[in-house]
């Protein structure tokens, strides 16, 4: 196999310790982070505060909505922190970078997961 080496298909030992291997993964699970904690709160959030105050036109029926969006908000700003202590790593440690790019993905799929948790429950307090 033309290309392939003990770091994985398509990759040399050379290819896999580039500071390129975490830098990517990072720029995109930060965009991916920041773009839901404030793009994707805002618009997915728009809708779900219209149709909760559509339904409850009291003064405080719709806190419990705007507490859950709130700590989310708050926690999908928090996970940039381990994406920020990841990469660091990564770079200092070149060894470790393809166990800290993977980690750096897994940091992407938990904060859409997390998006995806904490606009449901937002949702449905009401």
């Amino acid at each position: 196999m033309a290309g392939s080496g003990p770091d994985g298909a398509g990759q040399s030992r050379r290819e896999a310790r580039r500071p390129s291997t975490v830098l990517v993964p990072a720029v995109i699970s930060g965009c991916v982070g920041l773009g839901l904690a404030t793009t994707g709160f805002s618009l997915v959030g728009f809708g779900i505060a219209t149709s909760c105050t559509d339904e409850y036109e009291s003064p405080h029926g719709c806190d419990a909505m705007y507490h859950w969006m709130q700590v989310g908000r708050i926690g999908q700003l928090v996970l940039v922190l381990p994406l920020i202590a990841a990469l660091v790593v990564g770079l200092a440690w070149p060894a470790s970078r393809k166990v800290i790019a993977v980690s750096i993905w897994a940091l992407a799929a938990v904060a859409l997961a997390w998006f995806t948790f904490y606009m449901a429950s937002a949702a449905t307090t009401f």
